[in-house]
């Protein structure tokens, strides 16, 4: 989805509503390759192409350049840069109104992301039901004898944690990385895309398997999260899809439930997911989504949630990843109900550290077997063939800590 933002122009004595919109909103290359963008600009109330308008392009970024072009018969500015550094750009178009050559505050703009990468870009994950889930690509070959996947969500804001986590990214072997939802605040609009998410976990795009929080939503239909992570994300308007990773199968949910359809027995994506179950009987599983069935935070525990965790019970399941509630906790192995069962049972991480600011966690609520509110941090899980070791990796000068091991069932 382009990115767009409106400014009001004196014109004579009217003044006329103009708009730039910039496509692709985001995109990805190696580097050395060259990409393009299109800034199309439109005038008045019937929205009329506006023809031989100064249009400014500024990079800023990992390949900082500007330029300027002139608009054709059809409102269209086309500007071209070659990328010769690994990283994320964020690309402006700005409707130069005065002619000063200058960006003005007042001047219509647009927003778009650009990210170049070195070697080989890795394939997104692969859909394996009918109808829904994501493209059907293989996942990269693994960088060591098990996956090791680094987790978090509510990530990117105007605060300096996004860029905290993404740092810690950088430190660890990882073969995915899981995005657990509100990855870009407050509205999960294109240009939050653009501006702050990309800059700092976007330089992950190509490993990383995300799913949609609550504020993704803020943008009707969560436009500005598909738009951003493409198919990766799986098909708008469900947003749910699985994949293989190892010996493990990963399951990404879409725990907005009224926009996903539903999360009630018997729904679309309830049923989708046993069937995904029953199609996939890997010794280990895996599943993930935003809002947590169980959780001491702000927001506490989601119930709507509990049919989808009792599937994954039924089959067997061992682990869910969370977000939501901006802080870490991890709870023991438990039933639906929250009752614990240690040979069958679920154990649930809530990893809201990726960046938004902390929330209190006044008291723990049963299972909790440990929890902190005052640390941004990364969950990383070392996907073994019969087992899972958990390490939490706190932002650099923080000190909390949290790791063990625990077998499948």
């Amino acid at each position: 989805m382009a990115l767009a933002a409106l400014s009001s122009a004196r014109d004579g004595t009217r003044r006329a509503r103009a708009t730039v919109q910039l496509r692709p909103a985001s995109a990805a290359a190696r580097i050395g390759k060259r990409h393009c963008v299109s800034a199309t600009v439109r005038s008045g109330r019937r929205r009329a192409a506006q023809r031989g308008a100064r249009v400014l392009f500024f990079v800023a970024g990992a390949n900082p350049v500007n330029g300027t072009t002139t608009t054709d018969g059809r409102g269209r500015a086309r500007f071209c840069y070659r990328g010769a550094r690994a990283g994320a750009d964020m690309i402006t178009a700005v409707l130069d109104l005065n002619g000063d050559r200058r960006a003005q505050v007042a001047e219509p703009r647009a927003v778009a992301g650009q990210t170049y990468f070195t070697g080989t870009r890795p394939s997104p994950p692969s859909g394996t039901a009918p109808d829904v889930g994501g493209p059907g690509e293989n996942p990269p070959p693994l960088l060591g004898p098990d996956p090791v996947i680094a987790a978090a969500g509510d990530i990117a804001s105007s605060s300096t944690g996004a860029t905290a986590t993404a740092a810690l990214l950088d430190t660890v072997a990882r073969d995915a990385v899981l995005a657990l939802g509100d990855n870009a605040y407050s509205e999960g609009s294109a240009l939050e895309y653009a501006t702050r998410y990309a800059p700092t976990w976007g330089a992950q795009a190509f490993h990383t398997y995300p799913v949609a929080g609550n504020h993704d939503y803020d943008t009707p239909g969560a436009a500005g999260y598909f738009g951003y992570f493409g198919t990766a994300a799986g098909q708008p308007g469900t947003g749910y899809y699985s994949y293989d990773l190892g010996a493990w199968h990963l399951i990404a949910l879409n725990s907005n439930c009224t926009e996903a359809g539903g999360c009630v027995a018997g729904s679309a994506q309830e049923q989708w997911l046993r069937a995904d179950l029953a199609a996939h009987p890997a010794a280990c599983t895996l599943a993930y989504w935003h809002h947590p069935l169980f959780s001491s935070g702000k927001h506490g525990s989601h119930t709507q949630v509990a049919p989808l965790w009792q599937a994954l019970y039924e089959a067997g399941a061992d682990v869910v990843l969370t977000a939501h509630d901006h802080d870490y906790e991890r709870f023991a192995p438990q039933t639906a109900t929250g009752v614990i069962d240690a040979e069958r049972g679920l154990r649930e991480f809530v990893v809201g550290t990726g960046g938004g600011s902390h929330y209190l966690i006044s008291l723990p609520i049963a299972n909790s077997e440990i929890a902190n509110d005052d640390t941004f941090g990364i969950l990383e899980l070392t996907l073994r063939p019969a087992s899972y070791d958990w390490r939490f990796i706190p932002e650099a000068g923080k000190t909390f800590a949290d790791a063990g091991s625990a077998p499948c069932h």
